[in-house]
């Protein structure tokens, strides 16, 4: 098992809800709108480059509560992704760091 840090900045936009996180070279550029969030322990995040979506779930721990992912759920199939491509990642623990050649910039 390694530490990955992954530093990314995500621009704010002229719209509420909505974020810009730039990408290298032209049209890279991935829009980022927040589905639904409670501020305290969640938030489901639409992801869009290149006119392809991806749809994540944020929690500020480990165990999310059983109604949150279904509407985690529900927000992927309602972009017609299969729930064959819904993957959880497992709980590993926790890292203090990451060496610095596992430090990913963004």
């Amino acid at each position: 098992l390694q530490c990955w840090d992954i530093r990314q900045e995500y621009r704010s936009t002229k719209t509420n809800g909505r974020l810009l996180l730039k990408g290298r070279g032209f049209g890279n550029d991935v829009d980022i709108v927040v589905g639904e969030t409670d501020y305290q322990s969640y938030a489901i995040l639409y992801y869009q480059q290149r006119r392809k979506i991806t749809v994540k779930l944020y929690g500020r721990s480990s165990d999310i509560p059983d109604n949150i992912i279904d509407k985690f759920q529900e927000a992927v199939l309602k972009q017609n992704i299969g729930e064959d491509f819904i993957y959880y990642f497992p709980k590993y623990g926790f890292c203090e760091s990451a060496d610095e050649f596992h430090i990913l910039r963004e």
